[in-house]
């Protein structure tokens, strides 16, 4: 496939010097990789996939799922579902790790916070995720270790730092992230660090894939199947999609050329009455996968029966540590007082994972489920509805209006709510009297505040519209 410009840009463009690893032979320069990341907002190219699209569509309509949390993002931010022909949905499957996580997993993590001289170290976005009667987040305010890694090795230096703390690692992803866990795990045991342990809730995409095939209440008739994922996994696991239910699949990118490339082939596939499991994402995915990551997996860890939020129990979906590495396994190790699990009422977290209903459906959305005190692990909403915005100056007197229907509101009408609803001054950041003169210091103008928000939008892959006061939190203590 080619671009505006004649790029191809299903390969790179590389030099390859004979007296070079091979390893080492793909070199670009700057200006090559640019105009090859280019292509892939190609504004003609992504046109005429438009095009392909509406006249390969099947009469009747059709369901497409993506199951990546990125693509979700993508696909809202460039206003993808809006560009489909009529009768065609794209519905959003459980491609968040943390959001299926169950409340089983996450009151597991919060008794191990519970345990003295236990430092649980964890990704920032479990810390809000609320268990049966309590959150990472909350224990932390009650005076429990509670630190923010942003990777097993992290949490690794952590415990050589510490020797007199226990630290545990929360494993929680997919075959994306379960690599870098079996890494930490067998560096540990190589180094003999005794304070370490992990606990695992990782999971793999193609169990839950089949679930979903199987849910009597959603018809789907392709996936948008995952890029990340399938840079390890490779595109034969999803074989017993096409051969076993006949359902089409295309392993895709994430710019916009990428997700219409990979619809525009899945409707090909429909239209001429086939099932197969195709690459769209071939400069990051070969068809046998990560051999190297896979064989780390299997050395550490062993397939089991897993729960999902949404989906219940599905066999040989989830990941535990083998026997071999059993004294870095934390639920072994320690063996916590859990409390009893308790499902909030009336929560359908579960549903809009499923794909059956949209967040803002949920009978709780934006009344008792909020960004500030979540009832379900989707902190309110789903992520990626969030539409994307061009930087704006918003005048004081647009703060006074927005739209009365949830449904219809956009990021700049919630932020225009923020303003009204949750002064600034509240967090510190104008003076009272400056506020109600529509006056604000330079360094933190409105117009600055809008600026970094619509950018924290463009970047953060779990960012939603709920939850924009706290990406503007987040920027400004970064500010500080």
């Amino acid at each position: 496939m080619t671009s505006s410009t004649g790029t191809d840009v299903s390969r790179e463009t590389s030099v390859e010097p004979k007296d070079r690893p091979e390893h080492l032979a793909r070199a670009v320069d700057a200006a090559t990789m640019e105009s090859e990341l280019a292509a892939f907002k190609d504004p003609k190219l992504a046109r005429g996939l438009i095009e392909s699209i509406a006249k390969l569509s099947p009469a009747g309509g059709a369901t497409l799922m993506e199951v990546c949390g990125t693509h979700t993002v993508a696909i809202a931010r460039n206003g993808i579902r809006n560009l489909m022909p009529e009768g065609t949905r794209l519905a959003s499957g459980p491609g968040c790790p943390v959001c299926v996580t169950s409340n089983r997993d996450i009151d597991t993590v919060i008794a191990l916070a519970r345990v003295p001289g236990i430092t649980i170290a964890t990704f920032g976005d479990m810390t809000r995720v609320p268990g049966s009667t309590s959150s990472l987040l909350a224990e932390q305010a009650a005076g429990r270790s509670v630190q923010i890694v942003y990777s097993p090795l992290d949490a690794l230096t952590l415990a050589q730092q510490n020797p007199d703390r226990e630290i545990v690692f929360v494993g929680v992803g997919f075959e994306t992230t379960t690599p870098l866990v079996a890494m930490a795990i067998k560096r540990a045991a190589a180094a003999g660090l005794k304070n370490f342990s992990v606990f695992g809730a990782h999971k793999n995409m193609p169990g839950a894939l089949e679930a979903i095939i199987n849910d009597p209440q959603l018809k789907v008739d392709a996936l948008i199947l995952p890029g990340h994922v399938s840079t390890i996994i490779g595109a034969e696991p999803y074989r017993f999609l096409a051969e076993k239910y006949g359902i089409p699949g295309v392993i895709t990118g994430f710019e916009p050329v990428d997700v219409l490339q990979g619809i525009a082939m899945i409707m090909r596939q429909l239209h001429e009455g086939r099932a197969d499991i195709e690459i769209a994402y071939a400069r990051g995915v070969m068809p046998e996968g990560n051999p190297v990551a896979l064989a780390a997996i299997d050395e550490v860890f062993e397939t089991c029966t897993a729960l999902w939020r949404g989906l219940g129990e599905i066999p040989g979906s989830g990941y535990r540590i083998r026997e071999e590495f059993a004294q870095f396994d934390a639920v072994r190790r320690f063996q916590p007082d859990v409390e009893p699990t308790q499902d909030p009422k009336g929560c359908r977290c579960g549903d809009v994972l499923r794909g059956i209903m949209a967040p803002n459906e949920c009978p709780l959305f934006r009344k008792v489920c909020t960004p500030e005190k979540p009832r379900g692990s989707l902190h309110g909403v789903k992520r990626g509805q969030l539409r994307r915005v061009p930087p704006v100056l918003l005048k004081r007197k647009q703060a006074l209006q927005h739209p009365k229907d949830p449904s219809s509101r956009g990021p700049s009408d919630y932020l225009r709510m923020f303003h009204v609803k949750h002064s600034f001054d509240r967090l510190g950041y104008v003076d009272p009297a400056a506020r109600r003169r529509g006056k604000f210091p330079k360094r933190y103008s409105f117009q600055l505040i809008v600026q970094s928000l619509c950018s924290a939008a463009r970047s953060c892959s779990v960012l939603c519209v709920h939850e924009l006061p706290f990406c503007f939190h987040r920027y400004t203590e970064r500010e500080n």
